[in-house]
């Protein structure tokens, strides 16, 4: 018999008299004959199919006198099976690890040639499918029978897992340098598109980030870790072999007629065959460069480099896929060649240990030209990102990921990845421990990420057993009797003598249970293992240390999983006040994320596009108010209707924008009187939505300050917006919601041709919409054809009313108060005098906002500058025009909490805001 055999088999196949062979897919090695592995794929089938009547468990193991049988239902009906000799098997090699290893060879076949079962579909006689898996089991069945392999060291690991990514925890500031290098990379403009369509990044052999769905990212990270991460040169042994297994294999599907089976380009598993250009790009020899090994110069003026093609099953999702759809995908597809298999190009960058992979789509032209696009722009920052972790790394003065103390292995199903000690971190490990760490973890069954693929495909998770009485015997445990909630036991064995271990039983976990072991040897070697729920899983191992006691112990043991991984069973009485501070700590940053992340201003009303001599030019209130805003520095929150067509310019930049979508945008054609200055209006378009309360956003509505900007009395509901404050507001002392309105669109009309025409009196709409917390902004224009006392019987049921009058300054009504006339903000020339009246209420709301003492020559102040200013560059002028003489506004000795704003909403704060949806990303443009 040979010393390690992997069968692939189809349980549907094969099942007729004279067709057996059929139901073989792949195997290993070529000295077994094909009817000798279809004799043993009805052997195991059988086997299953007893089993099926008390599990529906994906994983299966057969135990011989000489050997182990360990089989994986991959995909539904198809099987990965590995048989390894007794004597053949390393020291500490447990199941497990070879369950990783079945796990990884169909990780690794699905990155190279898509889902097993995809490649049925198409080719129903299984030609194309045992081309792809013979290839990929032939290198792996050579690689473990390498003790040089990274595969076969894995196998005497006890605390490692082929199947799933290890991640590198960063500090806070790393892990948002290495988001911002792959978003900008994302959203890299490269020759009028964006090449970049998925991306991983990797320290070493560790994970840092990935753009792709969680089993992607497993299956990408698989072929990275053979080819490059692990890599060795095996090109003789990944070439397609023409031995009689490859050829008795494929030629059980001749009689179907299926086409002839295509091998699958193994390179990228070949160390041997991956060079590095100058520009750190790593491409792939052609056949002739291999052999010759030729420098990376010739490649870099090849026309069209080569890298290798792999196949995902979700896509990228930073194309347009979120997080939460990426991983509803992946919940709902199957493995079984469900769902839609994309296929990418490979482009790994290796800077110092930083290996930035980019996934590129297959419409992508690769060229040296492309090459050297994309390095400028990711040259700089990954070698600042290399230097910046590798200073991390050498700061902590250890191996990364290392945790002195401790050796451990940590699996999280949901993310499909694990955290581990450095693997010469575990070699270092007494025999007797490292015996310790497999006996632990196979009393604890599947391993949570293996169960996490199985749930992929249907079938329920494997449910977690108590400690083998077998394994715990040889590894000097003491055997313990785990029931689903029962209490801590601390049964004694008759067997052992001096030696302790525990388990706790805590719950259950969609029909895993949830547990907690403790176990000691006879050498003073503690181990523990958690279950916490949540598909997550502890392996940890101390030994040589102080601990004598189970108590002692474990509390050591479960802080360093409280501290390290949030992993808390035992919530005993030193636990309570951690977790109410950690609970106050969250709500006040909760509360403290919902005030600092309120909008300084929110303005409300429609943009226009304004048509003058045959020209247009984007303007409204809204646009000049958001100018005004950009200048003083704030973040406003600004709500307009507008019709899908419309181009926004980016005076809106920096702000949190909504639109409600509008069949028209509102258009103002403008006409001046020969002799003068004198402007006419006509309204050809509006939008066929009122504006009103209910379209803002909840995160809107927060602004303390509200500012109005209606252009035609259509265009909102200014009455909807004044509401009463609450009567909460008043008992804890929170300032008024203040309202500014620009109500010069209220007191306008239309006629017959639609040219604009002013009112002669107050409209029903102003006067609704006075209030106590109301600031009224008109123009003499409106208001001089108004009775004497009107102005000033209007302005006794608001906060402040302002009429400004051009050269000869503004009246300001404060309450009912005298009237009070205040002068212009002298200017050099007026050169137009467009969104002066905007401007002025703006920066008067923000003045006032603010606490300055005199808020009218501020907004005099702005609005000089403002007309100072060409109709051809506005509105985006106005805000440079503001920031140059910012210099000369009216100090103030008053200051409210508008500046306190700006100085206190720090990035970790905004940050956490953005994530809980309590603001808007700066510079977001969110259209309902």
């Amino acid at each position: 018999m040979a010393a390690l055999q992997l069968l692939v088999f189809d349980t549907r196949r094969g099942n007729k008299e004279g067709e057996e062979n059929d139901k073989v897919l792949a195997g290993f090695p070529d000295t077994v004959s094909l009817l000798q592995q279809s004799s043993m794929a009805g052997l195991l089938q059988g086997l299953l199919l007893f089993t099926a009547n008390f599990t529906t468990d994906p994983w299966d193991v057969a135990e011989t006198d000489s050997g182990t049988w360990v089989m994986h239902e991959a995909e539904p009906h198809l099987w990965f099976a590995a048989l390894a000799a007794r004597q053949w098997l390393p020291r500490h090699t447990s199941e497990h690890t070879l369950r990783s290893l079945l796990t990884q060879a169909h990780l690794l076949t699905t990155a190279l040639c898509g889902s097993v079962q995809a490649m049925l579909d198409k080719d129903p006689g299984g030609g194309l499918a045992r081309a792809g898996l013979q290839a990929v089991v032939g290198h792996l069945g050579r690689a473990l029978g390498s003790p040089a392999s990274w595969q076969h060291r894995e196998l005497r690991n006890p605390l490692g897992d082929a199947s799933l990514p290890p991640l590198l925890q960063l500090s806070s500031g790393a892990a948002l340098a290495v988001q911002s290098l792959c978003n900008n990379l994302l959203l890299a403009n490269v020759s009028g598109r964006q090449p970049v369509q998925g991306m991983l990044l990797l320290y070493g052999p560790y994970l840092l980030w990935s753009t792709l769905a969680a089993r992607d990212t497993a299956a990408l990270f698989a072929l990275l870790a053979t080819g490059l991460l692990h890599a060795t040169s095996t090109s003789k042994s990944c070439k397609p072999t023409n031995g009689s297994q490859a050829d008795g294999v494929n030629a059980a599907a001749s009689d179907g007629g299926s086409p002839a089976a295509v091998h699958p380009d193994l390179r990228a598993l070949d160390g041997g065959w991956w060079q590095q250009l100058p520009s750190g790009f790593l491409v792939q020899r052609g056949a002739k460069e291999a052999r010759a090994a030729a420098t990376a110069a010739a490649v870099d003026g090849a026309a069209q480099p080569a890298v290798p093609l792999v196949h995902l099953q979700h896509g990228p999702m930073g194309q347009g896929q979120g997080q939460v759809k990426g991983q509803q995908q992946q919940q709902q597809g199957s493995s079984g060649g469900d769902g839609q298999w994309v296929t990418h190009h490979l482009l790994p960058l290796l800077e110092g240990r930083l290996l930035l992979v980019m996934l590129l789509g297959t419409d992508t032209q690769l060229s040296a030209e492309l090459l050297a696009d994309l390095h400028d722009w990711v040259a700089g920052p990954a070698k600042q990102l290399a230097t910046q972790i590798g200073d991390e790394v050498r700061e902590s003065r250890s191996e990364a990921s290392h945790l002195p103390g401790f050796r451990y292995l940590y699996q999280d199903s949901q993310q499909l990845a694990s955290r581990t000690s450095p693997r010469i971190k575990v070699s270092a490990m007494s025999h007797h421990a490292r015996t310790l760490a497999a006996a632990v973890r196979e009393s604890l069954g599947a391993a949570p990420g293996m169960t996490a693929l199985a749930q992929e495909r249907g079938h329920a998770a494997a449910g977690a057993t108590g400690i083998d009485s077998q394994a715990a015997a040889g590894a000097g445990l003491l055997r313990v009797a785990s029931s689903f909630g029962a209490r801590d036991s601390h049964t004694p064995d008759p067997s052992s003598s001096g030696n302790g271990s525990g388990t706790r039983s805590t719950g259950n976990c969609d029909g895993c249970e949830v547990l907690e072991v403790v176990a000691r040897s006879s050498q003073d070697c503690w181990a523990y293992a958690a279950q916490p729920g949540g598909g997550r899983r502890l392996l940890a191992v101390r030994e040589r240390r102080s601990e004598r006691d189970l108590p002692e112990a474990a509390g050591v043991l479960q802080a360093f999983a409280e501290d390290n991984f949030l992993i808390a069973l035992s919530l005993g009485v030193g636990m309570a006040p951690k977790l109410y501070a950690a609970l106050f700590c969250v709500v006040a940053a909760l509360l403290i994320a919902r005030q600092l992340s309120t909008p300084a201003i929110t303005i409300v009303g429609n943009v226009t596009i304004d048509l003058v001599d045959g020209k247009k030019a984007l303007g409204g209130a809204v646009s000049y108010a958001a100018a005004v805003a950009s200048a003083f520095g704030v973040r406003a929150c600004i709500v307009t209707a507008a019709a899908p067509d419309v181009d926004l310019g980016t005076v809106f930049d920096g702000h949190d924008l909504v639109v409600i979508p509008s069949s028209h945008t509102l258009v103002f054609e403008h006409t001046y009187t020969f002799w003068g200055n004198h402007r006419k209006l006509r309204v050809p378009a509006q939008p066929n939505v009122t504006l009103s309360m209910r379209h803002l956003p909840a995160r809107c509505r927060r602004a303390r300050t509200l500012l109005l900007g209606p252009l035609m009395p259509a265009d909102l509901d200014p009455a909807s917006f004044v509401v009463a404050q609450p009567w909460w507001h008043a008992l804890v002392g929170l300032p008024w919601q203040q309202v500014g309105l620009m109500a010069q669109g209220l007191q306008r009309q239309l006629d017959a041709s639609g040219r604009v025409q002013p009112l002669r009196d107050p409209s029903p709409l102003l006067v609704d919409a006075l209030g106590a917390s109301t600031s009224v902004f008109l123009s003499d224009v409106e208001t001089d054809t108004w009775p004497n006392t009107t102005v000033a019987q209007l302005a006794h049921r608001t906060s402040r009313f302002l009429v400004t009058r051009g050269k000869d300054g503004a009246d300001e009504y404060v309450g009912c108060t005298a009237v009070t006339r205040h002068p212009v903000f002298q200017v050099s020339a007026v050169l137009d005098t467009n969104g002066a009246g905007d401007t002025f209420a703006t920066a008067y709301m923000l003045a006032v906002a603010a606490g300055h003492a005199s808020p009218v020559t501020v907004a005099h102040w702005a609005g000089g500058l403002a007309v100072s200013k060409p109709q051809a560059c506005k509105p985006a002028c106005v805000t440079g025009a503001l920031q140059a003489g910012w210099s000369t506004m009216p100090a103030s000795p008053r200051h409210g909490w508008l500046p306190v704003q700006r100085l206190l909403l720090l990035p970790p704060v905004r940050q956490l805001a953005q994530l809980l949806g309590l603001a808007a990303p700066r510079g977001a443009k969110a259209v309902p």
